[in-house]
């Protein structure tokens, strides 16, 4: 399912932190996204939702708007009553089936983000402009906080649907630039402060950083109760010896070429070839 959103923006450059009116509307975008493929399932009978994912898109005939697509895979188990809200997990039905076996059941697609605003000292500015190899403290913490963000974002929505884990985390992270004034605030001016410029009242340019950081993952419950486990029948077996009418024993290495018929060529073509 689809949502385009267009999130208003609200920076400070005065300290590092999470931009909240813009984290708060991609978190919407994502979720009326995520919703909107739950219902469809619930609409189509489907007991949940296998690999789940949401994709992400800016197309470049809206300026700042953004595009979230969720999809998967519904299935049904059979000669079961669909329930009043599907399960939805990221994992495969081969992984879903395996966590049924071991008592548990996907309940849905939880994540977190943060458009995390990361401002850029003198000093960090400084080291950019070094011909060595460095690392920038002011960056490293940044990024280090922003997880702590998404982290404590995603044990909050495990706990509102009484979930006992998450798994499968996957994390997304990318990094925009952008170029910013400030009044100067350093030492050698007369200014306030220290570090951050060449004098109070001057303006000086920066370029400050916003980190885009996501984590997606499934969070799960314990299943309660006698509860049936759902098989996977095979529906279409590709190897090639399936399509021989009268395979016979295969030999280590063998394929269709090898145990076609011989004879007119003709003949050996599959039914509807040309």
């Amino acid at each position: 399912m689809h949502a385009a959103f267009y999130p208003g923006w609200l920076t400070n450059s005065w300290g590092n932190g999470d931009i909240r009116p813009f984290t708060l509307a991609i978190t919407t975008a994502r979720q009326t996204a995520i919703d909107r493929l739950m219902e469809e399932a619930a609409i189509l009978g489907a007991h949940g939702v296998v690999n789940c994912h949401v994709d992400v898109r800016y197309p470049e005939w809206g300026s700042g708007l953004s595009e979230f697509t969720a999809f998967g895979t519904a299935v049904a188990f059979e000669g079961q009553p669909a329930p009043r809200r599907p399960f939805m997990g990221g994992m495969s039905a081969e992984d879903t089936l395996a966590l049924f076996r071991a008592g548990y059941i996907p309940l849905t697609l939880s994540f977190s983000t943060t458009a995390y605003y990361v401002m850029t000292t003198w000093q960090a500015s400084y080291s950019e402009s070094s011909w060595s190899n460095q690392e920038i403290p002011d960056f490293s913490r940044a990024v280090y906080e922003a997880r702590d963000f998404v982290v404590g974002g995603l044990r909050a929505q495990a706990r509102e649907v009484a979930a006992d884990g998450v798994l499968g985390a996957e994390w997304h992270m990318s990094v925009e630039e952008i170029d910013v004034e400030r009044p100067a605030t350093g030492g050698w001016g007369g200014g306030y402060g220290g570090g951050y410029g060449m004098g109070y009242g001057t303006m000086q340019s920066f370029r400050d950083h916003i980190v885009h950081l996501t984590v997606v993952g499934t969070a799960v419950g314990k299943l309660t109760g006698p509860y049936h486990t759902p098989a996977i029948h095979s529906v279409v077996n590709l190897a090639d010896h399936a399509l021989d009418p009268d395979p016979g024993p295969m030999t280590s290495g063998e394929t269709l070429a090898d145990t076609a018929p011989t004879g007119n060529p003709e003949s050996q073509r599959l039914p509807g070839s040309h």
